[in-house]
This record gives C-alpha cells, sequence and structure tokens, in this order.
C-alpha cells in the first residue's frame, strides 16, 4: 500500500501521532509463520476513541469503536496495520516502551509540535493547579520510560525547563515529565496546543489559570 507522506503532514494527524504515542499499545504475535501487527488503542474517553478511530482513516482503514461490558466507561480500538507497519515506524509509531520521537516533520513545525504535544497531553497527561497562595499551572505527561528526547523539544520550542524524573505513583513509580505554564511559554501554548487539546477539563483549566494571571 503506497501513501505520500505528505498527506500526512497535519496538525490532525500530528496530534492523532501524539495520542498513540503516549495511550496507544503495538501488538506483535505470529500466526501461520508470519509477524503480524495490531495497534491498540484504550481509554475511557469516547472522546478519545473517536480522535483515534479519525486519525486510522488516513490509511483508509474502517475501524470501530467497543464498549467493554464488564469496565464502565471503557472504549477500546483495534487497528491491524500489518499492511502499514513499515509506514508507522518511519513515523516513530512503534512500541509504547520507547522515546516519545515525533517525525521530522513535527520536529521542525511549532504548528505540528503544538498538536503532538496536545495529543500527548490528552492521551497520558494531567493539568493541576499547584500551590493556593501563589498558584502554578503544571503539567505532567507519564511514560513507561524517562522522556529527555521530549523535554529537550518542549525546551526549544517553548523556552522553558521539562523536568523529567521518577513519580512516586502509590505502590510504584514510574518516569513522569513536568513543565508548568509560565508567561515564557504562554503564548505558544495558547497559540499551537490550546487549539488542539480535545479534553474539555484539562483545557479549562489551562485558560483559566492564563485568565487569572493575565497570561
Amino acid at each position: 500500500m503506497n501513501f505520500n507522506i505528505k498527506d500526512f503532514m497535519t496538525t490532525d494527524f500530528s496530534y492523532w501521532i501524539g495520542l498513540v504515542q503516549s495511550d496507544g499499545g503495538l501488538c506483535r504475535w505470529e500466526k501461520d509463520k508470519k509477524i503480524r501487527y495490531r495497534l491498540d488503542f484504550n481509554n475511557t474517553s469516547l472522546l478519545l476513541a473517536k480522535k483515534f478511530q479519525l486519525g486510522t482513516r488516513y490509511f483508509n482503514a474502517n475501524v470501530k469503536i467497543y464498549k467493554f461490558r464488564s469496565k464502565r466507561n471503557q472504549y477500546s480500538c483495534q487497528f491491524v496495520v500489518n499492511s502499514v507497519i513499515d509506514i508507522l515506524k518511519t513515523m516513530n509509531i512503534v512500541y509504547k516502551r520507547k522515546d516519545f520521537i515525533p517525525p521530522y516533520w513535527i520536529i521542525e513545525n511549532p504548528k505540528f509540535f503544538g498538536s503532538y504535544l496536545a495529543g500527548l497531553i490528552d492521551g497520558d497527561g494531567t493539568v493541576s493547579i499547584k500551590r493556593k497562595k501563589y498558584p502554578q499551572c503544571r503539567i505532567r505527561i507519564l511514560s513507561p520510560v524517562r522522556q529527555n528526547k521530549l523535554s529537550n523539544l518542549i525546551g526549544n520550542f517553548m523556552k522553558c525547563s521539562a523536568f523529567v524524573y521518577e513519580h512516586n505513583a502509590g505502590h510504584t513509580t514510574c518516569p513522569c515529565l513536568e513543565f508548568y505554564v509560565t508567561p515564557k511559554n504562554s503564548a505558544f501554548i495558547k497559540t499551537f496546543v490550546l487549539p488542539y487539546l480535545n479534553l474539555n477539563y484539562k483545557k479549562t483549566m489551562i485558560k483559566r489559570y492564563m485568565k487569572t494571571r493575565g497570561l
């Protein structure tokens, strides 16, 4: 199956890559002596499941959304990618335990990077307000491995520090990338990230913080 890479250079697909890298998983198995691949997406948000489904149409796929009967508000998509696995690897849409490294066109364009980052935040990110007296808006992205390369990209595009450390999540720890909304990066976030965030509660929290701080 042949594709023109330029057809994928959109904000919608850049967002989809971030969503898949943060909350998707590539399964690999053998059947009839052939290696098979499937891209899985599971989330409690029907909206994000629909966004995943929409992105698969770039590959002319017809992916369905399933709701788990045994789990409340849990949605699943399965995208068989045997015929497109090479182009997915070219775009760095690979196994989840890899670094979040976007394709070259995202690294070179703030609009594409902003929408890609929105996908990461929607998929496996959290937004919270830290401290009451002197509030800060904190954005975290959890992942199975330390995202040092993503930290550097955020620093390059947003002119701010993105900290990578081991986050204590109850009985275990996991790598976490963390940065704050500041006067230095507020213009970038407002122009290139907020328009592409789809989870309203995350977008609203950032917008309210910016408004109260006059950013």
